[in-house]
């Protein structure tokens, strides 16, 4: 089981600042570097460079893909696609793609 997603990042409280907004949780301090606890998970961001990550989020129905993505959408999120069914021959009853200040692929999907 996977303990936690490490993302590096240029400026860990700028990003600590994005993915609090977006996922409407608090920050934590984790040895040095910021963290988010939802469930048995964790979400480090930690200061340095690296290659552009992906962070699949899977929700439960189409219309809590389509409630995120307005919402992202309202907290100006950089969305670099729209909520689409089953695009590009994929198992997805709908999903989009976003970014976060870093360039990281967030994917938004039900299955």
């Amino acid at each position: 089981m996977t303990d936690a997603i490490i993302l590096n990042v240029r400026d860990p409280q700028k990003s600590a600042a994005f993915y609090a907004g977006l996922l409407n949780i608090e920050a934590e301090n984790d040895d040095g570097a910021v963290a988010f606890r939802f469930g048995g998970q964790r979400l480090r961001l930690c200061a340095g460079e690296g290659s552009r990550n992906e962070v699949g989020i899977r929700l439960r129905h189409e219309a809590a893909v389509i409630s995120t993505y307005e919402h992202w959408w309202d907290k100006g999120v950089r969305l670099t696609q729209i909520p689409t069914r089953g695009a590009n021959g994929q198992n997805y009853k709908m999903d989009f793609w976003a970014e976060d200040p870093d360039g990281h692929r967030l994917h938004v999907f039900c299955a």
